[in-house]
């Protein structure tokens, strides 16, 4: 479907309206379906795995102090609670164990696509056929705003973040698929996207580079960006008006968020016919994105060679450019503070990932319980493992996010050498496993169905995990998510 406008006199945020409204289920491709059925599943799978972490029984309390009428299922809880609070929870926590969808090696959101669907299809009594339509169009419309946004720059041949960072992207594809599966029409729509545009949390310097210390909430306050989406969609439901022109005025929305640079092209650009959410990647580990790549390569090459943990001497793990200008790759840290967010600060800490992969544990939640966090053979192989910029992707990087379309780089390859049994070889891989770009890498029902079964192991009994499975892969054709989906992701205590 190619978007056509009634009027050249439209603004952009309704033109996204317009969009968002008249693109029907039936519209959609058949790869777009099918892929935007597998991140939903992806995303359960990583709301369930986090269902009884510390953290996320924070945000039961708060919930339960917010209280509201028992709409929509969350994560761990249970009790239902409204749809705005299930969906802001959900988004929180489903990032928990940072094990949801990359888009560009640079980006994490639909989790709030996902958790924005979810709750207001269990509200309203949405079919699966809705909320796949709710999530895929509400992930075009957050891709392209965080295309036209730039927060990568290479000067001089160095990489170097933005120091001023938001997420607001976010909130807009989710205000989208609330409003969707709410049934706002096209001037609510508009007004849903106003209203989340001028609502949704601004840019903030957050040191990405220098920062080693991660707060609650890690990166992004995704339980405000999921909050602000749904309040946005409800308050035009009932006929709140926004400002139509924060997507046209300059500065506006764009320049709020922070980055050094923008391009509004993206935002209209092939409405339609580009649907972004195909270039996202899932992640099999339950750790950062640029831990992946050299995860999966010391995994293969442990089993290929018949190694063990005790054999290896020492591991030098080459990182992207963007991974190294971080200082928690850059000096990883030997050591974490026993509290709810060790778990967080340990999933962008290379030697104790790698250190998980080494001991052949299962990729999932219990890689964060307290048991393994103070498992000394952990930290024993991890003091044998270091970082180090891996400068073939120097080059490559700096011509993607300087001279590609997207401005974003699409490999992150995994490059180590590893010493073991007195020998010293050089193990490496193109793309990392769940990247979309490649035939063997691309994700498949079965590798995201392992990562369910995996990440859900003693939190959904086997037939549960087996039944969530067999929904998402044919929700389209279920009539009610209320009956069909959310009865079975109750995992609370």
């Amino acid at each position: 479907m190619s978007v056509t406008t009634t009027g050249t006199d439209l603004t952009t945020t309704q033109r996204l309206a317009e969009f968002a409204v008249r693109t029907r289920f039936e519209d959609l491709p058949e790869d777009v379906v099918d892929y935007t059925k597998l991140l939903i599943l992806d995303s359960l799978a990583c709301g369930v795995g986090a269902s009884r972490m510390e953290r996320t029984r924070m945000s039961h309390r708060v919930l339960e102090r917010l209280g509201g009428p028992e709409e929509a299922t969350v994560f761990g809880l249970g009790r239902k609670v409204s749809a705005t609070s299930a969906a802001a929870a959900n988004a929180e926590i489903m990032n928990l164990l940072d094990a949801d969808d990359t888009f560009f090696n640079s980006a994490h959101f639909v989790i709030m696509n996902v958790a924005a669907a979810l709750a207001e299809a269990e509200r309203t009594g949405a079919s699966g056929a809705e909320m796949i339509r709710a999530v895929a169009v509400g992930f075009d419309l957050s891709a392209r705003v965080n295309l036209a946004s730039s927060f990568m720059a290479f000067e001089d041949g160095q990489f170097r973040w933005s120091q001023m960072f938001g997420s607001g992207y976010a909130s807009i594809g989710a205000a989208v698929s609330a409003g969707i599966v709410g049934g706002l029409d096209e001037r609510q729509m508009a007004n849903a996207l106003a209203l989340v545009a001028g609502t949704a949390p601004t840019a903030r310097n957050t040191n990405t580079a220098e920062r080693t210390e991660i707060a609650s909430y890690k990166w992004a306050p995704n339980y405000h960006l999921a909050h602000c989406a749904m309040t946005a969609a409800l308050m035009a439901e009932v006929g709140y008006e926004g400002e139509h022109d924060l997507f046209d005025l300059s500065p506006g929305f764009i320049e709020a968020q922070g980055f050094v640079g923008v391009d509004v092209t993206p935002l209209t650009e092939a409405l339609g016919e580009q649907w972004w959410i195909l270039d996202s990647a899932v992640k099999y580990f339950p750790a950062c994105r640029y831990t992946t790549a050299p995860a999966a390569v010391l995994q293969s090459y442990l089993r290929e060679h018949g190694l063990a943990a005790e054999d290896i001497e020492h591991i030098e793990v080459r990182l992207n450019p963007a991974a190294y200008a971080m200082t928690v790759f850059s000096e990883p840290e030997r050591n974490f503070v026993a509290d709810h967010r060790a778990p967080m600060k340990a999933q962008f800490n290379i030697p104790y990932v790698l250190a998980q992969v080494a001991l052949g544990r299962t990729p999932g939640p219990d890689w964060y319980s307290d048991e393994a966090m103070r498992d000394p053979r952990a930290w024993k192989i991890a003091e044998r493992i270091t970082t180090a910029p891996d400068p073939s992707l120097a080059e490559e990087w700096n011509a993607q996010i300087n001279d590609s379309p997207e401005g974003r780089p699409r490999r992150t390859r995994g490059s180590l050498t590893i010493r073991a049994r007195g020998q010293e070889l050089v193990a490496e891989s193109d793309y990392a496993p769940g990247d979309p770009w490649s035939p063997e890498t691309r994700p498949t029902w079965n590798d995201v169905a392992t990562k369910f079964r995996n990440f859900a192991a003693g939190l959904l009994s086997e037939s549960k995990i087996e039944q969530v499975i067999a929904v998402v892969r044919t929700l389209d054709s279920a009539d009610d998510v209320a009956r069909s989906l959310a009865p079975l992701l109750g995992c609370g205590d």
